[in-house]
């Protein structure tokens, strides 16, 4: 499962999760506010999201859910979704690095509107 709100979460750390998932049960992108941008399971186990979500424990309490039920798991590399101005600026400092075909349509859309922070 891949968030929706991190439009900068690449192919390259997709693959990262892809390759974990050949030695491990679940395999995590984690963001710095606690949360995750892509996860990935190799056997079926709801119960791992058997938490409230959206808050700065959900990637601790997922993992903790995936011990808890005999799972092996891991975190790679990790990249940042989009809450708050703070994030905005993030990815308006990682603009220009970015490959074209990297969430154009959040750029384009953040572009159009003028919402990149410190910015006239």
């Amino acid at each position: 499962l891949r968030g929706s709100d991190n439009p900068a979460l690449g192919r390259d750390e997709l693959a990262r999760l892809h390759t974990a998932l050949g030695s491990v049960d679940l395999a995590a992108s984690p963001e710095p506010d606690g949360g995750y941008g892509a996860i990935g399971l190799r056997v079926p186990a709801h119960a791992v999201f058997d938490h409230e979500m959206s808050t700065r424990d959900v990637l601790r309490e997922t993992l903790s859910h995936a011990r808890e039920q005999g799972l092996t798991t891991t975190t790679t590399e990790g990249s940042f979704d989009l809450d708050s101005v703070d994030d905005l600026a993030t990815l308006a400092a990682l603009r220009n690095e970015l490959p074209d075909d990297r969430c154009p349509k959040t750029l384009a859309f953040a572009d159009s509107h003028g919402l990149w922070p410190g910015r006239d």
